[in-house]
């Protein structure tokens, strides 16, 4: 089952569409906890990479101010990981 972290990050990402606010809370909290949870699980698939990125950013401007909280949280503590990485 090496393709089930990224199926699950997919599902996440659908959801951060969602139109109820509630539910790209949650999706954006859970894809947190998933890519923190596991090691570099995006390192594998570019693509995937890019559309959390994209969906992270999109959160940023994002309607509800919960949701953008979190976006910014999110980017605080994933953001330095992958620059020590690249980096180190």
């Amino acid at each position: 089952m090496a393709n089930q972290p990224s199926y699950q990050i997919q599902a996440l990402l659908e959801k951060l569409n969602n139109p109820d606010s509630d539910f790209r809370f949650m999706s954006l909290n859970d894809l947190h906890s998933h890519l923190m949870s596991n090691n570099n699980p995006l390192s594998s698939d570019p693509g995937l990479s890019s559309r959390v990125v994209d969906g992270v950013i999109k959160a940023l401007d994002d309607a509800n101010g919960e949701v953008q909280n979190l976006a910014v949280k999110w980017c605080v503590s994933v953001v330095p990981s992958c620059v020590w990485k690249a980096v180190g």
